[in-house]
């Protein structure tokens, strides 16, 4: 019987290393003990305090894990970025409700420098805004297109803006400060006053004519000239640079007339 209940003891002891009781068994304090010892001794893993210890390599990402050691493999498993810094070496694409206002940066922050510069896009009910500070540099033209039709670029010379298709605008345009068909941005025409020319009687053919000063003039410049008064039917004046700063203004008839004397009103195109 003493021989029966060692062996016993003994299974008991078998089984409690390796903490695998029987349905029915009766537990003793020093049997829980030693399968509790057991569990701790050996290299498990163990939760303290919210940290897990032991673990022999990282949790893989199928057991929900991200199969890294470090914060940097574990971004880089996940296909993430992190808070600060990172690029991306694809396609980037942002979903955004037009409803709402969506707003982001792109920035360059230069090597040393604390100081950054970028392209603001800001939308507010579908509408852009796209802010380009002057500080930003471009090696390559800003595209903007429309579907897969190209509309404007900016180019990266002087910032100048090309538009390829059409353009409306809700207020005057100002170029430079001055509106397009000021002189700041057109040459404007060049201008003088004939002194009175007619008065005598014409043959059919014939001509009556007078020059003016006019600076700046030269041969083969466009001249529009006006009569300041009517002159009569079957007269017609027309006139040329003749020579440079010199403007002649012919006034003839079609048919034998005597032309009103008339001051005539001269303008060089450059």
């Amino acid at each position: 019987m003493r021989k029966i209940l060692i062996a016993a003891t003994l299974a008991l002891v078998s089984c409690v290393t390796h903490a695998q009781f029987l349905p029915g068994q009766i537990l003793t304090a020093a049997a829980l003990n030693n399968a509790f010892a057991a569990k701790t001794d050996n290299a498990a893993a163990a939760i303290t305090g919210g940290t897990i210890t032991g673990l022999s390599s990282p949790v893989p990402m199928a057991s929900g894990g991200t199969g890294a050691a470090t914060a940097s493999a574990a971004l880089s498993n996940l296909g993430a970025m992190p808070i600060a810094g990172g690029n991306f070496t694809g396609a980037a694409g942002i979903s955004f409700d037009q409803n709402n206002a969506t707003r982001f940066t792109v920035s360059n922050q230069s090597s040393g420098t604390s100081a950054l510069t970028g392209i603001d896009f800001e939308s507010f009910g579908g509408s852009w805004k796209i802010d380009v500070p002057q500080s930003v540099t471009f090696v390559n033209p800003l595209i903007f297109k429309f579907g897969t039709t190209e509309v404007a670029r900016l180019s990266p010379t002087g910032a100048a803006l090309q538009v390829t298709g059409g353009a409306s605008f809700t207020v005057r345009p100002t170029f430079n400060g001055a509106i397009p068909w000021d002189s700041a941005n057109f040459t404007p025409p060049l201008t003088g006053t004939s002194g009175s020319i007619g008065g005598s009687a014409l043959a059919a053919g014939a001509c009556s004519s007078g020059t003016v000063s006019i600076a700046g003039s030269t041969t083969g410049m466009a001249v529009a000239i006006a009569p300041a008064t009517y002159l009569g039917d079957g007269i017609f004046w027309h006139g040329y640079v003749s020579t440079g700063g010199t403007v002649t203004v012919k006034v003839c008839a079609s048919a034998s007339a005597t032309p009103t004397a008339s001051t005539y009103n001269v303008r060089v195109i450059p």
